[in-house]
């Protein structure tokens, strides 16, 4: 009998060795996920509340100029509108995106929508985040305002002038001047393209025939896009379908080649 009682204590004491440290391994792992929780906030980038931006250079920067000197009809619109949904989805985290709006009457310093792409959620850590609120967030703070903020240029109203040189040059300086040579840049322009100020017009065919761009009044607009990607988002118009075309786009890739940016895609809006 003496052995068995021994043989049960010693059992018993096996047990309880197992529990302590099943217990006491469990408690060290929730440490060093609060620890590591911790850790990882107090090392986090410090954003600012309206930009969601850090104060380091980002890993991109992508600049957008909408061009509200005239109207757009409602296919035009709706295609615009999924080219803005395929942009949010292609969007680096991090990403720095300014809206610009193009008119003789908008400040072209001045961004209407001026915010870094947060973290949707999708690589979130369950164990120290909340992927359902990032990702709340994410949608809230800045895919809403964006849409919104484009939906507010798309109005029935027109300019007396569309001065797109002058807007890409200010949007140049504003949005890419202030980050490194080596930060990627991204120029998109929602435009017909048809340029047209006191200097120079793109509603007759001769427009689109001066290339020499060292002229001063060309010199005057210029801007260095540091190898920056442009995508024209090209607005067709029904009344100049004499300028509009592909020497017209060719005219925009020869400029644009002047201000050191390379047109990598041109998409033709529907409509």
């Amino acid at each position: 009998m003496a052995r068995r009682s021994s043989r049960s204590r010693r059992a018993q004491s096996k047990g309880s060795n197992l529990h302590k440290f099943v217990v006491g391994g469990a408690a060290i792992i929730a440490v060093l996920v609060l620890f590591g929780s911790a850790f990882l906030r107090a090392n986090a980038p410090t954003l600012d509340e309206e930009t969601l931006c850090s104060g380091a250079a980002p890993p991109r920067v992508t600049l957008i100029l909408v061009d509200a000197t005239d109207s757009l009809n409602a296919v035009q619109r709706a295609s615009i509108s999924n080219q803005i949904d395929r942009l949010v989805g292609s969007l680096l985290e991090g990403e720095r995106v300014e809206l610009f709006a193009v008119s003789d009457k908008a400040d072209l310093l001045t961004p209407l929508f001026e915010k870094c792409r947060p973290g949707d959620g999708s690589n979130a850590n369950v164990a120290i985040s909340n992927p359902e609120k990032i990702k709340e967030n994410y949608q809230s703070a800045f895919v809403a305002p964006l849409q919104k903020a484009f939906n507010d240029l798309i109005v029935d109203e027109s300019s007396n002038h569309t001065p797109l040189m002058r807007a890409i040059q200010a949007a140049s300086v504003k949005g890419f001047g202030r980050w490194p040579d080596t930060t990627d840049r991204r120029l998109i322009v929602v435009s017909d393209m048809l340029e047209y100020d006191a200097e120079r017009s793109h509603y007759s065919p001769a427009g689109i025939e001066e290339t020499d761009f060292d002229t001063p009044s060309y010199s005057r607009l210029k801007t260095d896009l540091k190898g920056g990607q442009v995508e024209l988002w090209y607005i067709r118009r029904t009344t100049r379908s004499d300028v509009q075309g592909a020497k017209h786009i060719e005219f925009w890739q020869s400029y644009f080649a002047h201000l050191n940016g390379l047109v990598s895609r041109v998409f033709p809006v529907e409509g």
